[in-house]
C-alpha cells in the first residue's frame, strides 16, 4: 500500500515527563488567526474573519475554495502574518466537520501541512484525514480527548467558513517576524509593523482603531481580566503608544486646546493617525497645538477609552503614562 504524504509528517510519542511535550507531540486546544494591522481593523469591522481565495501555489488555488487560515504554531522569532491573533477554541471549531488532507508545502521552512476543514463533501478532490490514526500531523486522543501536533513542522488549518468574531475565545498581540513578512514578501523590512513587539504591536492596532474611531467594544472579554481591570497586554500596548516626550516631559507647546472638549479629542485622533502611519513631524506640529502635555494625554485617553469602550479614562491615563 502506498504511503500518505502526511505520514512524513506524523506526530511522535507523547512525553513521560509532567509539565513537558515534545516538539513533535505537542498538545494544543486553540488555533489562531494572526494578521497585520489593516487585516486585523477589517476583521473587527466586518465581525467576522472572512474566507478568501488561496493565493499562493497551493493545488487548491484554481478550485474556487474558500478558506480562512488558522494555527496551533507558536513562533518565538516573530510571526511574518502579522501582530494580531485571532484565538478560536479547536474543538468548537471542528465540530460536525469533515476534515481533508491537502498537501505539504515543502518549499517553506519549516514544511507547511495543510488540512482542510469543512461542513462540505470535497471527497472528490481531496483525501479524506482521520485525526484518530496517529499517522500524521495532527493526532485526535479519544481516550483522553486530546489533539497534539508536530510543532516541528508548521501546521495550518483552511477553515471553509467565515468566521464571527463573536466566537473568539481572545484577541492576543504577537511579534512581527523580523526577517519575514506575508505582505511584503519581496521586501519584509519595508512593512511598517517590521519586528515589531507584542506591545508596539497592540499599541499600533489601538492607536489606528483610535485615529479612526472604530470601537473596539466587541473584544471586550479579550480587553478585560475576570475581575474587571485592563488585561495586562492592553495596558503593555498602552504604555508604548504615545513617544515618552509626550507624558514624561516637558513639550513646546504654542496652542490653547484642551484636552476634554470636542476639538481636544479630534486633535488627539489626528495626533495618533500621525504616529501610526510614521509621521512623528507631523506629531510634534499636532501635539504642540495643546496646551502642555497633561492636556496631550488626557485627550488621547478620552478617544482611547471610547474606542476601547472602558468607563475610566484613569486607568487609561496612567496605562498611557507608564
Amino acid at each position: 500500500m502506498a504511503k500518505e504524504e502526511w505520514e512524513s509528517y506524523k506526530v511522535g510519542q507523547t512525553s513521560s515527563q509532567p509539565n513537558w511535550s515534545a516538539q513533535t507531540c505537542r498538545p494544543f486546544d486553540k488555533v489562531s488567526h494572526v494578521g497585520h494591522v489593516d487585516h486585523a481593523l477589517r476583521i473587527v469591522a466586518d465581525k467576522k474573519i472572512r474566507q478568501n481565495l488561496i493565493s499562493d501555489a497551493s493545488k487548491l488555488n484554481t478550485a474556487r475554495v474558500l478558506v480562512v487560515w488558522l494555527s496551533p504554531n507558536h513562533w518565538g522569532n516573530g510571526f511574518r502574518y502579522g501582530n494580531i491573533a485571532f484565538t478560536y477554541d479547536f474543538a468548537k471549531l471542528i465540530r460536525d466537520k469533515n476534515y481533508y488532507w491537502v498537501e505539504a508545502m515543502t518549499d517553506y521552512s519549516p514544511a507547511a501541512c495543510r488540512i482542510l476543514i469543512t461542513a462540505k463533501d470535497r471527497s472528490t478532490m481531496l483525501n479524506a484525514y482521520d485525526p484518530k490514526k496517529r499517522d500524521g500531523p495532527w493526532w485526535y486522543d479519544v481516550t483522553n480527548d486530546a489533539h497534539y501536533f508536530n510543532n516541528t513542522h508548521c501546521l495550518e488549518f483552511m477553515i471553509e467558513a467565515d468566521l464571527p468574531l463573536k466566537d473568539a475565545a481572545r484577541v492576543d498581540f504577537v511579534k512581527h517576524h523580523p526577517d519575514m513578512c506575508s505582505v511584503h514578501k519581496e521586501s519584509p523590512k519595508s512593512c511598517p509593523e517590521n519586528d515589531l513587539s507584542e506591545g508596539h504591536g497592540g499599541a499600533r492596532f489601538i492607536a489606528t482603531a483610535a485615529a479612526r474611531s472604530l470601537k473596539l467594544s466587541s473584544l471586550a472579554k479579550s480587553l478585560v481580566t475576570e475581575d474587571g481591570k485592563l488585561s495586562h497586554r492592553v495596558k503593555s500596548a498602552l504604555a508604548g503608544m504615545l513617544p515618552r516626550r509626550f507624558s514624561k516631559q516637558s513639550f513646546a507647546y504654542a496652542g490653547k486646546v484642551s484636552a476634554r472638549t470636542v476639538t481636544g479629542e479630534a486633535v488627539a485622533r489626528a495626533l495618533l493617525n500621525a504616529l501610526t502611519t510614521g509621521k512623528p513631524s507631523d506629531a510634534d506640529l499636532i501635539a504642540g497645538l495643546f496646551r502642555s502635555d497633561d492636556s496631550v494625554m488626557r485627550a488621547v485617553s478620552a478617544v482611547v477609552a471610547e474606542t476601547l469602550a472602558w468607563p475610566e479614562t484613569t486607568d487609561i491615563l496612567k496605562a498611557l503614562g507608564d
